[in-house]
């Protein structure tokens, strides 16, 4: 008996298709932890204090910016049509993510934060440019290049924090518990298998 060069090959390609997928999945969980990782794994001491105080600094720049655009709310903006919207929407967002980063303090929450803060940012430019929803203002309008500058610097301050969380070494009972966690999934599916 012998077998069709053809199976052959739709039998080596689901294999192929299998184990890349396999893969895909591993990296993509692998994403995840980095993602919700939280400073407390970090190894160094040095570290998670400097990650402490640039989450602080970064949630402090998220409360500055969401004030501006509350009190510019409530000098004249809210009777913009949709502008008045979106900056009642940035200051409630802006105080929540404050509060979420510095609680909750994961490279996810960092990288949110960071996008709210450059999507802040960016939409003043377009204003202060080409004009957004209609509305023309520029940089010379009251707290514009105050808010540009510390809507920038907590972005950077932002992203910074992320990047130093996810090349930080994690502690060592994390990483325990995590091969423990490793070991029993690959026990549980080799169960499964059986």
């Amino acid at each position: 008996m012998s077998l069709h060069p053809d199976l052959l090959w739709r039998v080596a390609q689901a294999g192929e298709q299998k184990s890349h997928s396999a893969r895909g999945r591993k990296g993509w969980k692998m994403v995840w932890r980095v993602l919700v990782r939280p400073t407390a794994d970090v190894n160094s001491r040095r570290t998670r204090t400097i990650l402490d105080a640039t989450t602080v600094v970064g949630s402090a720049l998220l409360l500055v910016t969401a004030f501006i655009h509350f009190h510019l709310w409530q000098a004249g903006y809210r009777g913009v049509p949709t502008i008045g919207s979106l900056f009642l929407f940035q200051s409630i967002t802006g105080v929540l993510l404050a509060g979420t980063i510095a609680l909750v303090r994961r490279v996810a929450t960092l990288l949110a934060a960071a996008a709210f803060q450059l999507a802040t940012a960016a939409g003043l430019l377009l204003s202060a440019t080409v004009g957004i929803f209609g509305f023309h203002d520029g940089l010379d309008a009251p707290w514009a290049r105050t808010s540009l500058v510390v809507e920038g610097l907590g972005t950077v301050i932002l992203i910074g924090t992320a990047w130093i969380l996810v090349l930080a070494r994690p502690r060592r009972e994390a990483l325990v518990s995590e091969h423990l966690l490793h070991e029993r999934a690959q026990r549980d599916s080799l169960h499964l298998i059986r």
